[in-house]
């Protein structure tokens, strides 16, 4: 992106005119979204130096969920936090402003707030390099629902501005962990194995109604974040630092017990990744995920039903690697 821009409006206006443009495939987009991203963190940084003075110290800005991921659609909402490199609270203080300032500015450019404070203006999500390995040892002794849920979302995460190793040596210390006590990786399993089953016992479509006499499937609960976790467990068994679900399964294909299974789902997962711009393109944010199961095609039902199936054993293979059964 060679264009400079000065403010918030400028680069909205940039953005809706452009948008489009970019829409032609998963990569394209989200290579959009992290520019529009980069561009957003340039004009914060020059609005909080304008108040409270030059960056303190070094830090990095880093996403997680889908754009963590690299799989955003044309909507999508925010998940982001801070690394910085001293602790201190003039520190503290400075990078909580500055992620305030982010996700206002995102807000502004039509990333929505996130609904769960995943954000960089959370203290939570806006930590020291010291605060951020405490807390993750936190969350990994506490072992329950909220923070192994925690964990599975910092694991996604990528640096989109400032300095990539803060995050790549906090990850790599967490996976290490990991390795070293086995048992966490069965609670992260065990955190992520409840998901809507998208299909009854003869193979009929269950529903899920929003409004109306409207029949449709959620495509997140039922498909894609089953595939999601599922790839992000294996990843983490076999020491895979990337985030994108895409080069993880390019990974774990190189282990050829995994091939087999791999292959088909990764088919499957680009397919999800097309139907998923489509839905962006047609669909109100609140339903990005849904699919009105009378709009699709006979062979799309076919397709989608049989999704629901090979995510299901992907989750049972995954299960007996992980508890070494079978």
């Amino acid at each position: 992106m060679d264009k400079v821009f000065c403010s918030y409006n400028e680069l909205i206006t940039w953005k809706n005119e452009n948008i489009l443009n970019y829409s032609s495939d998963i990569s394209t987009i989200n290579n959009f979204h992290d520019a529009i991203m980069r561009e957003i963190l340039k004009i914060a940084c020059k609005r909080i130096k304008a108040v409270k003075g030059e960056l303190p110290c070094r830090f990095a800005w880093f996403v997680m969920g889908s754009a963590g991921r690299s799989e955003q659609g044309l909507i999508t909402d925010q998940d982001h936090g801070i690394i910085y490199e001293w602790n201190n609270e003039v520190n503290k203080d400075y990078f909580l402003c500055l992620g305030k300032e982010i996700a206002d500015g995102m807000n502004q450019l039509g990333y929505p707030y996130c609904h769960g404070f995943v954000m960089s203006s959370n203290i939570k999500w806006c930590k020291s390099i010291t605060e951020w390995n405490n807390q993750l040892s936190e969350w990994i002794e506490e072992e329950n629902l909220e923070t192994l849920r925690n964990l599975h979302i910092f694991l996604d995460a990528r640096v989109i501005v400032g300095e990539i190793d803060f995050l790549k040596d906090i990850k790599q210390s967490v996976q290490k962990y990991i390795h070293k006590n086995t048992q966490l990786l069965v609670r992260l399993l065990e955190n992520v194995q409840h998901f809507s089953k998208g299909l009854g016992p003869f193979g009929q479509f269950i529903f899920d109604i929003r409004s109306g006499n409207v029949k449709g499937i959620d495509m997140k609960k039922t498909i894609y974040m089953p595939y999601i976790n599922c790839i992000r467990l294996l990843s983490i068994k076999n020491n895979i630092i990337s985030t994108s679900t895409l080069q993880r399964m390019d990974l774990l294909m190189e282990d050829k017990q995994m091939m087999s299974q791999i292959v088909r789902n990764k088919h499957h997962f680009e397919q999800l990744l097309e139907i998923k711009i489509r839905l962006s393109k047609n669909s109100p944010y609140e339903s990005r995920y849904y699919i009105d199961v009378k709009n699709l095609k006979r062979d799309e039902k076919k397709m989608v039903k049989q999704m629901m199936k090979d995510v299901i054993k992907l989750y049972e293979f995954v299960e007996r690697i992980i508890r070494k059964r079978g």
